[in-house]
């Protein structure tokens, strides 16, 4: 909050400089070469300017106050208090030098011992209490004498003065979010009987709604969940966001996340004002990435924030085309449970800091953190950790190490928590002791390197350790992922997709999803037939509006003659779709099954021309054959069965579909047309047969291009081919098609990657 105060209210030089007569828009040239520099970010020129003035001058007020403005923005306090006490000796009224004053010593008093902290305290109390007796509308005075009182401990004082700032300035934002802050404050280190009291006796609504949170916090769901219901039909100050979330944090302690979630789009689709966005921000933002603050920082229309906050959640959505959200309910469950183990408010100071040199390098969305440990905020964002490690031995510091595992390729992202008083864990960035070096050697290199090495080979490595935990750092604060329960057990879904021409200019977008039907069902020495899976597709903007949502139930067989030669059950999703850029997703989850497969990946729908040559992609498949039937998987009147993996084995040819558009005709009313088909190896597969045997590979082809020649009546026409694999190494092919139109000398291009094992 304090960085949003000298933001909102560095006009410090301004003021100070009317009080001796100058207007800003009226300055000497030294003056005002001085406040360019200041606008520019150049402290030091402008300071230099200053001091200048000063020494021509020493009861120059203007000069004082650039000097004490530079101070300010530099988070120098002690030069802050020195140069408003130098403009106050000048003019003892001046608005601007107690309000700094009050802050800077503040500031500099909650790092001190108990009795130079009361000083300092009492000091910021009294520059802060003139201006709210001389100039209650000065600034945000009171809400920075809340602040003070608050560092005092004074939880109750500090409240009613936030209020007071409120009633004064109600459309102040920074100061209405952090009201909520300071009641939580209150209620986590007030007693019980003391916040029954009070807060019964106050006539704010926000003590009512602090009630319900206190009965919350103390699972009295039932008396907390009345507070709230009554509270939301009787508001009128108010905000209805805090008082839904709290409801929905209520319904997913009790476990009915599908009441909770519609709350929760209650509570976006409720946003009216700047205020309630705000409100909203407050509790998301601890798993916003860096992009996500930047956009919002921008936003300026309420249904620009209700957009941002649904896009929010649907592009963390594994399922989206599902009736829960499964990361809104992981990420409530996670934080519920931070809120009972992972809260710290108190000071992060330099003392009981691990990292005193300041070697990791926190990204902005770390800094907006006030009530959480570094433990709790890495546990919002990436959940419960794959190993915890803890070193117990005499000498070394209470500890508690995390590992997360990331994607194949990315490397592994380590956390090192050491412990202060009152639960203020906090991350560190060497490790000093041999003890944690040796618990720690079997999660990467560099520890065992460490705890092997000498202390004088140590200092060598420790610059490696530190890269290491900056790029954790680096993906820890600024990414968060889901995590499923433990119970949910990952099905391999392969899949494909693939766009053909549709009709009144948009395009048809497929989906083949394979589901390995004779897994699912076979279990205790039996298999099942058929069983129902649910099967949902989801298709949304460039900007995550939805487009297109598909849910339904469908019969599963493991009937052998309805199955693919890899054992799979194919599924297809089909739907028209106007040319952009897409988010796709799908998800399969079985009935009475711990089971779920799924995908999320982006894909660009082009556009086909209506008068140019033109060709669909290409579907890679087991088999092609004229339809007697018509399904999901006809085509033209051919029946297409995909191959959704794209892996073939060598006795079995690669049959090939695709589609071409706009052929010119000739005078006589034909299409001529030539195809050529390439097939060439991007990495051959290595396997042991052939390291043993590879005398008898050697005439595995690498490569193979298939020519034809084709005449038709019309422009348009649908293609298939089988190509014959069976001499072709093992390994990733990519395969190029070539359609040269000979009535227009035109030629177009598709390409596909397939593996041959």
């Amino acid at each position: 909050m304090l960085e949003k105060s000298i933001k909102c209210c560095i006009v410090l030089f301004s003021f100070l400089a009317g009080t001796s007569g100058l207007s800003q828009t009226h300055l000497p040239p030294t003056l005002e070469k001085a406040q360019a520099h200041l606008s520019h970010g150049e402290w030091q020129e402008a300071h230099i300017i200053f001091q200048d003035l000063i020494e021509i001058d020493n009861k120059n007020v203007s000069a004082f106050a650039g000097l004490a403005e530079i101070a300010v923005l530099q988070k120098n306090w002690k030069n802050a208090k020195k140069q408003c006490e130098n403009i106050l000796k000048i003019d003892p009224e001046n608005l601007a030098a107690h309000y700094y004053d009050g802050i800077a010593f503040r500031e500099t008093g909650k790092f001190k011992g108990p009795f130079l902290r009361d000083i300092d305290l009492s000091k910021s109390i009294k520059s802060l209490h003139y201006l709210t007796e001389n100039a209650p509308k000065f600034q945000d005075c009171f809400y920075q004498l809340a602040l003070t009182y608050h560092e005092k401990k004074n939880h109750r004082k500090a409240i009613e003065l936030a209020h007071k700032q409120v009633e004064l300035d109600p459309d102040n934002i920074p100061v209405q979010v952090d009201l909520f802050r300071l009641y939580r404050v209150f209620l986590r280190h007030s007693a019980k009987n003391e916040i029954n009291s009070w807060l019964n006796e106050q006539s704010w609504e926000h003590a009512n709604y602090f009630f319900g949170e206190h009965l919350r916090r103390l699972a009295d769901y039932s008396q907390a969940q009345t507070i709230f219901t009554n509270l939301l039909e009787t508001r009128k100050i108010l905000r209805p966001q805090p008082i839904l979330l709290s409801m929905a944090k209520i319904n997913y302690a009790t476990q009915n996340p599908a009441e909770a979630e519609i709350l929760i789009n209650r509570a976006i689709d409720k946003i009216e004002i700047p205020l309630d966005a705000h409100l909203l921000f407050s509790e998301f933002k601890y798993i916003f990435s860096q992009p996500e603050l930047d956009e919002f920082a921008l936003l300026d229309s309420a249904a620009s924030y209700r957009n941002f906050f649904h896009a929010f959640w649907r592009k963390r959505n594994p399922t989206p085309a599902a009736a829960i959200n499964p990361r809104l309910t992981e990420h409530f469950r996670r934080f519920l449970l931070a809120e009972d183990v992972y809260e710290f408010d108190g000071l992060r100071s330099w003392h009981n800091n691990p990292d005193k040199l300041k070697r990791l390098n926190f990204p902005p969305g770390y800094h907006l953190n006030n009530e959480f440990n570094d433990k709790g905020l890495i546990y919002l964002r990436h959940g419960e950790p794959a190993d915890r490690i803890f070193t117990v031995a005499e000498s070394v510091p209470t500890n508690e190490s995390w590992k997360y595992r990331t994607l194949a390729g990315d490397q592994n992202i380590f956390f090192h928590f050491f412990a202060a008083p009152k639960n203020n864990w906090r991350l560190g960035s060497v490790i000093e002791h041999k003890q944690m070096l040796d618990d720690l050697a079997h999660w990467d290199p560099v520890y065992y390197k460490m705890a092997q090495s000498s202390q004088l080979e140590q200092l060598a490595l420790e610059n490696e350790l530190v890269v290491q935990l900056n790029y954790s750092v680096d993906r820890g604060f600024k990414t968060d992922r889901h995590t499923f329960p433990k119970s949910v057990k990952a099905l391999d879904t392969p899949f494909s997709s693939a766009t053909f021409r549709g009709e009144n200019g948009k395009t048809r977008f497929d989906i083949f999803v394979g589901v390995p039907a004779t897994r699912l069902f076979s279990s205790g020495g039996e298999t099942q037939l058929e069983n129902n899976i649910e099967l949902g597709f989801a298709v949304h903007d460039s900007s995550w509006q939805p487009l297109h949502n598909e849910l339904k139930s469908q019969k599963l067989t493991a009937d052998s003659s309805q199955l693919t030669a890899d054992k799979l059950s194919l599924f297809l999703y089909s739907q028209e779709i106007s040319p952009q850029a897409i988010h796709a997703a799908f998800h399969i989850k079985p009935e009475a099954s711990d089971y779920l497969g799924g995908a999320m990946f982006d894909a660009n729908i082009p556009e086909y021309s209506l008068n140019e040559l033109d060709m669909s992609d290409i579907i890679l498949a087991d088999g092609i054959r004229p339809a007697t039937i018509p399904s999901d998987f006809t085509r033209y009147e051919l029946d297409v069965f995909p191959n959704p993996a794209g892996a073939f084995r060598s006795d079995q040819p690669v049959h090939i579909y695709f589609e071409i558009y706009n052929l010119k005709l000739d005078s006589d009313g034909k299409s001529r047309y030539a195809i050529e088909y390439n097939l060439e190896l991007l990495k051959k597969k290595k396997s042991f047969t052939k390291k043993m045997f590879g005398f008898l590979q050697r005439n595995q082809k690498e490569s193979i291009t298939l020519r034809n020649s084709r005449e038709n009546n019309g422009d348009f026409n649908p293609e298939y081919v089988g190509l014959d694999i069976k001499n072709m190494a093992r390994g990733e092919y990519r395969l190029r098609i070539l359609v040269h139109d000979k009535n227009t000398d035109l030629s177009v291009m598709r390409e596909k990657d397939l593996v041959i094992n």
